[in-house]
């Protein structure tokens, strides 16, 4: 009897610690205290060599940043052994967070540290050590939470980049950078934090969010309590989930919003060029030609779906004279890519001061915004005050030339001719011109 009742009770403590290893194994994972504060340790380490990468191995920077993609899979697999988390099966999305900051955000605030300046190092150096305290900082409280104790850490974080950024300033050799100031850094690494570890109900999305409070892009005022968007209400004024458009917002086919919140098959701003249509939006390639910059007309303007180019005129002046244009117009150089780097030249007429409409601008490739013309991507242009500045043009070299209306660095784009670089790149979010 006594053996009977030994082999029971240690069967249910068998059962009892098999239960509670389970219990234990499925509490490690994913979003478990240990796991998460393992996934911020990680990170800390991986901004710090990501930042090492560009400072210090400026001509070989794609192989050390691949060297420290590999390190930080070798890290979370080896959290995952010992701790029971999956954290490495995300690795390439941990990465691309730190990438975005790394390789967008910091040269956009800070400046490039390959332009010798010492100010500029420094700022990078004060921005990798708050971020990396920070991530610390974070996994400390994923593992004992405590909002207060997070709060002072974070002041205290703050007050010390603030000092960085000053000795950085005290250089005096400062170049670059629309953004080295503690709000615009202290709000890079709070998306960094928040791409590495969402949480819903803190009102900014992270990656597998579709919303998070108020911040619900795709969805405004649709947010649910799992942070994502509710089904869309047609006739509410919002355009939100399948919806096209929804009653007077109807910015992708103006004026042809249907009672079920969608746009007609065939329409102007479908991006398909259909039956009496020239182009429409990024489907212009019947606008090309070997000697103009390709316009598609948008929806709504005097031009919809039609083409229209900026057509140079080789032989209108030297180059160094404009005694060949027409009296009022002006002869600028402009270069194109032919397949061969070209040099042209092009005769520009005046737009009038002000205008009420787009057939007012005579300018080709010109537009009426706010009432004055300004170009659009790939106009021929004379200064930054020739180009629409609403919408991040100015004039620079598009795709190897001078003289042309184009978006600088980090702005959206959908081809390599939106670019004054020459170059559309995949982004956070989208297409941006890449830093050159």
């Amino acid at each position: 009897m006594e053996g009977s009742r030994g082999s029971v009770v240690a069967m249910l403590a068998l059962l009892t610690h098999l239960f509670l290893s389970a219990v234990s194994a499925r509490a490690a994972t994913m979003d478990s205290p240990l796991c998460r504060a393992a996934r911020y340790r990680a990170v800390a380490g991986h901004l710090q060599e990501y930042v090492r990468c560009r400072i210090e191995e400026p001509d070989d920077v794609q192989n050390c940043l691949n060297e420290g993609l590999a390190e930080l899979a070798d890290i979370l697999a080896a959290f995952d052994a010992r701790r029971g988390c999956t954290l490495a099966a995300d690795h390439l999305e941990t990465s691309s967070q730190v990438y975005a900051t790394v390789n967008v955000q910091f040269p956009y605030l800070l400046g490039f540290p390959t332009a010798g300046s010492r100010c500029v190092i420094e700022r990078w150096s004060a921005a990798e050590k708050y971020g990396r305290l920070v991530l610390r900082a974070e996994a400390r409280n994923a593992r004992s939470p405590n909002a207060a104790v997070l709060r002072r850490r974070m002041a205290g974080l703050a007050t010390r980049l603030s000092i960085g950024l000053f000795r950085a300033e005290s250089e005096g050799d400062c170049v670059g950078g629309s953004g080295a100031d503690v709000p615009s850094i202290t709000g890079e690494i709070a998306r960094l934090v928040e791409g590495v570890d969402p949480i819903c109900g803190n009102d900014r999305r992270g990656p597998g969010e579709e919303c998070d409070g108020n911040d619900a892009h795709d969805c405004p005022g649709l947010c649910q309590p799992a942070c994502v968007c509710g089904p869309p209400v047609c006739g509410d004024g919002q355009v939100t989930g399948d919806e096209d458009c929804d009653g007077a917002v109807d910015d992708v086919c103006p004026g042809l919003c249907e009672p079920g919140c969608r746009c007609p098959e065939d329409f102007c701003g479908n991006d398909i060029t259909e039956a009496g249509e020239e182009c429409d939006g990024t489907d212009f390639w019947a606008c090309a030609s070997p000697f103009a910059y390709p316009q598609c007309g948008a929806p709504g303007e005097a031009d919809a779906c039609e083409c229209s180019s900026i057509l140079v005129q080789p032989d209108a002046c030297d180059g160094a004279s404009s005694v060949s244009c027409p009296v009022g117009q002006s002869c600028v150089t402009l270069g194109l890519f032919l397949p061969l780097p070209t040099l042209l030249h092009a005769c520009v007429p005046p737009d009038p001061p002000t205008c009420s409409g787009a057939d007012q601008c005579t300018h080709a490739g010109s537009v009426c915004d706010d009432g004055s013309c300004c170009g659009t991507i790939g106009t021929v242009c004379r200064g930054d005050e020739t180009c629409c500045a609403d919408d991040g043009l100015i004039c620079g070299s598009s795709h190897g030339g001078i003289g042309a209306c184009c978006r600088y660095s980090l702005m959206p784009c959908l081809r390599n001719e939106d670019c004054c670089n020459g170059t559309c790149m995949p982004n956070v979010g989208g297409f941006a011109c890449a830093f050159f």
